[in-house]
C-alpha cells in the first residue's frame, strides 16, 4: 500500500497564493508611495509583512514535510517487514 504525503505540496501550493497576493500588494503599495496620490497606512505595511513572513514559514514547513515523508517512504519498507 503506497501512501501519499500531499498535504505538504498543498501547503507550498497555498503558500503560492499568498506570496502573490503579498507582492501585488507590496506593488501598490510601492505605486501608491511614488504616485503621492494617497498616503500609504501603516497598517497596510504590517499587514504586508506579516503575509510576506508568515509566507515563508508556511513555504519552509511544506519543504520539510515533503522530505520527512519521502525519508519516510523510503525507510517504511525496512521498519514494517
Amino acid at each position: 500500500m503506497q501512501v501519499v504525503f500531499d498535504k505538504p505540496q498543498r501547503l507550498i501550493e497555498y503558500n503560492l497564493l499568498i506570496a502573490a497576493t503579498t507582492f501585488l500588494g507590496v506593488f501598490w503599495m510601492v505605486w501608491q508611495a511614488i504616485e503621492g496620490t494617497t498616503q500609504v497606512l501603516s497598517y497596510t505595511g504590517l499587514v504586508i509583512s506579516m503575509l510576506l513572513f508568515s509566507g515563508v514559514i508556511i513555504l519552509a514547513i511544506g519543504i520539510i514535510g515533503l522530505y520527512l515523508g519521502k525519508a519516510f517512504d523510503g525507510v517504511k519498507p525496512v521498519l514494517f517487514t
